[in-house]
């Protein structure tokens, strides 16, 4: 390589250092200016534009400390849930008890009735029956023949069915009442819970006097509509009633608490 071509690279290179020097000197230059214009500028802003300003920082906190009460709202609404099926449980445990007890003494004593009484209609016929089967047992009687095991055996075996068929029938009815008793102690405790869930819902308290003062006194507080306020509201908690458990609730309120700005 020539003296003279590296002497034109050489001079190419101080050329563009100066060049970028003078470019990052007239940047910060203007930077410079910028920033002071705009500290002078909001120096001298407008009254309006300063109280909108305060009103934004104010809107910001209600928006935060409404986020903390949606937040401890949220663990009251987990601890009271527990609580409540906690008792439902209790209720049904002492609901189902007294009814068992109860309905195992009415399946013994209308077996024992069953078995010891029969109905007034059928007594004609089961006195005929009977009469007919000691004529037929005296005649069998009256003739000579000799007895043994083989015909004992039988008749002990019939005894046994008979026995085992009363013992199954009773395990049925048992089994039958106890069902229908569960299913009536399981729709009597769901009313409890149904109503818990209507009042968490809000059905009754809208129409409610404090509510309706409550929800006038925030509407004159801040300046906004108390029908946007309810329907904001009503948004925000079913999403966290639906998000509960979620890793996305304080998002989800968040976002929901966002339209009110």
């Amino acid at each position: 390589m020539s003296a003279g071509y590296q002497n034109c690279i050489l001079s190419a290179r101080k050329k563009r250092r100066k060049a970028l020097c003078l470019l990052v000197a007239v940047t910060t230059t203007y930077a410079s200016t910028l920033q002071q214009t705009t500290d002078g500028g909001a120096k001298h802003l407008d009254p309006r534009e300063s109280s909108l300003q305060e009103e934004e920082e104010g809107d910001e906190a209600r928006l935060s400390s409404l986020d903390e009460e949606m937040a401890s709202l949220a663990q009251t609404r987990g601890v009271v849930a527990k609580d409540l099926k906690r008792v439902r449980d209790l209720l049904r445990r002492k609901k189902k008890a007294p009814k068992t007890q109860k309905q195992n003494t009415a399946v013994e004593e209308a077996v024992t009735t069953r078995s010891s009484e029969s109905e007034p209609g059928s007594l004609h016929t089961e006195v005929e029956a009977e009469t007919q089967q000691h004529r037929h047992v005296d005649e069998e009687t009256s003739k000579p023949r000799p007895t043994t095991s083989s015909q004992v055996r039988p008749t002990a075996t019939g005894v046994d069915e008979q026995e085992e068929a009363a013992t199954v029938a009773r395990q049925r009815a048992r089994m039958e009442l106890q069902q229908r008793a569960d299913e009536e102690a399981a729709s009597s405790a769901d009313d409890p819970f149904k109503e818990y869930m209507r009042e968490e819902e809000g059905e009754d308290e809208m129409d409610s006097e404090e509510y309706q003062e409550s929800a006038r006194a925030l509407a004159k507080s801040t300046g906004w509509d108390q029908g946007k306020i309810e329907g904001r509201a009503n948004d925000a908690v079913r999403s966290l009633t639906n998000a509960i458990g979620g890793k996305k609730v304080v998002a989800t309120v968040q976002r929901m608490l966002g339209g009110l700005r």
